[in-house]
């Protein structure tokens, strides 16, 4: 999975425009905390703080695409049928290609967001009783800049990731034809706030 989102990194970085701009982005967060189920019981994860870099392409004014790079250091609480219920240490680091759509109106330094994730995520833990886990992440994000200078603001927004946890299929024959779908379904979502920093180059 790892190689597969890297090959594509390198295919929109090298099919950019010659006049693309680079960004680079900073921002401190915020994460809800958020209970899943799973086999047996469930785990609460804490709110906490995160961290991310974001590297942007700007392809034109209106578009742009790039890599992010984002951990959480968090305690989750186990309460399980199967193991002694406790609190243990938990680490996600989210790996993304992301797309961002602006909304900036010539002149003025504000500028809206909105903008969708793809990559995958690595939730790792400090205990024998829960395995380590990697699934496919798609995202949603939606927030402002505020340019300070021609190349300098700050910024802040809000973002929903959610791990994809399994996929599903059907088939399904009726009098209008036939046809197969596939489905994904995930019940881990993490919602959070963030403020940031950025350089536009």
């Amino acid at each position: 999975m790892k190689s597969r989102l890297l090959v594509l990194v390198l295919s929109v970085f090298f099919s950019l425009p010659a006049f693309s701009q680079f960004g680079l982005h900073y921002t401190q967060g915020y994460i809800f905390g958020n209970n899943i189920p799973v086999y047996g019981g469930s785990v609460y994860m804490n709110e906490s703080s995160a961290q991310e870099f974001n590297a942007l392409f700007r392809m034109n004014r209106d578009m742009a695409v790039g890599f992010s790079y984002s951990w959480q250091n968090t305690s989750a609480d186990v309460r399980s049928f199967e193991y002694p219920n406790e609190r243990i240490g938990i680490t996600w680091q989210y790996y993304l290609l992301n797309f961002q759509h602006y909304f900036r109106k010539s002149g003025s330094p504000f500028e809206p967001f909105a903008g969708a994730k793809f990559g995958f995520v690595n939730i790792r833990n400090n205990t024998q009783y829960v395995r380590d886990y990697t699934y496919f992440t798609v995202g949603l994000d939606l927030g402002a800049k505020v340019y300070l200078s021609e190349h300098i603001g700050i910024s802040a927004g809000g973002q929903l990731l959610m791990p994809i946890q399994g996929v599903g299929g059907s088939i399904f024959v009726g009098s209008g034809g036939a046809g197969v779908g596939v489905s994904g379904y995930s019940s881990i979502a993490q919602f959070g706030l963030n403020i940031g920093a950025f350089i536009q180059l």
